[in-house]
């Protein structure tokens, strides 16, 4: 049994996540890729088709319900349009090995940004999940917020972060697909409401550390 587990979302683009997986074989054997494309994948790493397709904030904390299920201490998860170099995974899992070493209160560990991160499940029991009243576009600024506010650290780990960039596409699930594009068009203008109602302005600008004026909603995924 593993103290991770690996996960990947995926919507569309079978080629750049051939890619995505071909960079970390090490870490196959622990990898599951989450289909959220509607059709079949061929793949040599585990595939989980969901009932229906998942939104990004629905997947995330699929991962997490599913992790907890395998006995892991932390989630790792990748960009299906991300390259990583080699020994960059290593490097992450051993980096927080020691961080639970040293008694560390983290909560995610970051390489360039989240193309490729680790969470703390320890965190999740605290914090919850992610708002998956968020679809995709500031879920993570909400997220990460959610796990500064409750005194957990966001570490940037720096590792190999030159090579990961260069390696990250970028939105490719969206250029990929004009469908795609238009939905998420929309769905990103009533994400920034939301994220502005709840916590009073848009990313960066907060005035409030209570979502919606409400205490009893901090925490637990709200």
């Amino acid at each position: 049994m593993s103290d991770y587990h690996v996960y990947i979302p995926y919507v569309n683009n079978p080629q750049l996540l051939t890619r995505a997986i071909d960079s970390v074989p090490e870490l196959w054997i622990d990898t599951t890729v989450v289909n959220n494309s509607g059709s079949k994948l061929d793949s040599f790493v585990e595939v989980f088709d969901p009932p229906v397709p998942l939104s990004f904030t629905q997947s995330q904390n699929w991962f997490f319900k599913d992790a907890k299920r395998r006995g892991c201490r932390f989630v790792l998860w990748i960009h299906n349009d991300c390259e990583l170099p080699a020994g960059a995974a290593h490097q992450l899992i051993e980096y927080v090995r020691n961080l639970y070493a040293e008694g560390r209160h983290w909560g995610v560990c970051f390489t360039f940004y989240d193309i490729f991160s680790a969470v703390n499940l320890e965190m999740i029991d605290e914090v919850g999940g992610y708002d998956a009243n968020i679809r995709a576009y500031k879920s993570d600024q909400d997220f990460y917020r959610r796990v500064k506010l409750a005194g957990w650290e966001l570490i940037n780990t720096e590792i190999e972060v030159g090579a990961i960039r260069a390696g990250h596409l970028g939105s490719q699930t969206i250029r990929s697909d004009e469908r795609v594009s238009l939905i998420n068009g929309v769905v990103e203008v009533a994400d920034a409401f939301y994220y502005q109602s709840k916590w009073g302005g848009d990313a960066g600008h907060e005035t409030t550390d209570i979502p919606f004026g409400r205490e009893d909603l901090f925490g637990k995924g709200k």
